[in-house]
């Protein structure tokens, strides 16, 4: 009796204690995607009002690179600085290539002339801009 009671609940222990792993349901977020119809946008709300993006242009390069020029303008009477990056895509907007994080110091009503071009063939770009870590 002792016998079988001590197999029953080393069965229990054996099968209740074995997680199941295996595909699992992803969660959905919603993700805003202005940023694949916009040419510039910034991360920080405390920035919206500290920055303004002007007079950009977008030239073709060779093998469908482009080349991009903004001008971007401190509106503040302070000296600061802020991270950039460009994202390139596609025509379908899927992300084709990414530049690195650079810090851009801002001193009080600078305006400066931002250049990068992508690695890869791109048709549209998105200019980010964040407070620096």
């Amino acid at each position: 009796m002792i016998y079988k009671l001590l197999i029953i609940g080393f069965s229990l222990i054996l099968f209740t204690s074995c997680k199941t792993e295996g595909p699992k349901k992803l969660n959905w977020i919603k993700i805003d995607n202005s940023e694949r119809n916009t040419v510039c946008v910034v991360l920080n709300e405390e920035l919206e009002d500290s920055i303004s993006f002007e007079n950009y242009k977008q030239k073709s390069l060779d093998r469908g690179r482009i080349l991009v020029y903004a001008e971007l303008r401190n509106r503040t009477n302070t000296s600061f600085s802020v991270d950039i990056s460009t994202v390139f895509r596609d025509s379908d907007t899927i992300i084709v290539d990414e530049s690195a994080w650079r810090n851009v110091a801002f001193t009080p009503n600078q305006t400066i002339r931002y250049k990068i071009s992508s690695v890869l063939s791109a048709e549209t770009f998105t200019i980010r801009i964040k407070n620096k870590k």
